[in-house]
């Protein structure tokens, strides 16, 4: 089997990146050099290529296996909170068990952001390196991670749940709901800052093989003094993804509903949200790996930028350069 994706972290250069030997080498989808926002969503959508359908794979499954409990969960959920009598939309009596089922739908669609990006992140290292991996390759190389990344997302969704059931008890009492009122301000404001300083955690996790602790410090490094950078990066990948989005649904959503009306009667009150879920599943099997492998490149960008990465690259795509 090839060997991995290097993981050593040289000393830092002090050679321009222009200057250095290999600059115009690109043995995969990405030139070995500091990369511009266009190469990277251009090497997110190469990943695809270079993987001869694994990528794409890897994430029909995810997304099939979680769609099937999430839609019965939003079913059962709508179903307990609304009662729907023809065009006659009214709160139901048992709208607490019903939002619970919503939250667990939730709950699983977390579970698939965590799952993916750790398949994705090995695909798109291969990828770099010029290595097609298969859906074994995949499966093989991030399984034993998996249950890291699930602690590392357990561990900053934990962290944003006591920070936000915090500011409720404090919007509970009503001399303090002013100062409520700018905690929650604060509080999304820190929060978007913290997840673009560990959105490098689940690469690093994957592709240094590190424990999660080591992880987050790992991306915290990374992303000092790029942090707007990543955050513009990702914006331009979330415009992207709203415009794949929109091509996706005139023609999933039209396929879905007819597929739909086929199972179940036309007229089903469940026929709807099942036909938009089984869109929005296809529609996240092809978006939701382009938006890992834009991060795991913006990691790779990174730590070329820092550390010579693009030369310990250079040595691995040819074992005799020096």
């Amino acid at each position: 089997p090839p060997p991995p994706l290097p993981t050593a972290v040289p000393p830092a250069r002090a050679t321009p990146a222009e200057d250095r030997a290999g600059y115009t080498t690109k043995p995969g989808i990405i030139p070995l050099r500091p990369l511009g926002a266009g190469e990277i969503l251009d090497g997110a959508f190469r990943s695809f290529r270079r993987s001869q359908g694994s990528i794409l794979a890897i994430s029909l499954i995810v997304n099939l296996i979680a769609a099937i409990p999430a839609t019965i969960l939003t079913i059962i959920g709508m179903s307990r909170m609304l009662l729907i009598d023809g065009d006659r939309v009214t709160l139901g009596t048992d709208w607490v068990s019903g939002a619970l089922a919503l939250a667990a739908a939730v709950v699983v669609g977390v579970l698939v952001s965590i799952t993916l990006p750790v398949f994705i992140s090995h695909a798109v290292g291969e990828a770099v390196l010029g290595r097609a991996v298969t859906l074994g390759q995949i499966w093989a190389a991030a399984r034993g991670k998996l249950w890291r990344a699930i602690l590392l997302v357990l561990l900053l969704v934990g962290v944003a749940l006591v920070a936000g059931l915090v500011i409720a008890l404090i919007a509970s009492v009503k001399q303090l709901q002013g100062l409520a009122v700018l905690l929650f301000f604060v509080y999304f404001g820190v929060g978007a800052w913290l997840y673009i300083k560990v959105v490098f955690a689940t690469p690093a996790l994957v592709l240094e093989d590190l424990r999660v602790r080591a992880a987050i410090r790992r991306s915290m490094t990374l992303t000092k003094g790029r942090w707007w950078r990543t955050l513009g990066v990702l914006m331009l990948s979330g415009i992207v993804v709203g415009i794949i989005n929109q091509v996706l649904d005139v023609g999933l959503g039209a396929a879905s509903r007819a597929v739909i009306d086929l199972i179940m009667p036309a007229k089903s009150s469940t026929a709807t949200p099942v036909a938009g879920a089984l869109a929005g599943m296809l529609e996240d099997a092809v978006t939701a790996p382009f938006v890992s492998g834009v991060i795991a490149l913006l990691y790779i960008d990174a730590r070329i930028r820092s550390e010579g990465f693009d030369q310990v690259l250079l040595r691995a795509t040819n074992p005799g350069w020096h």
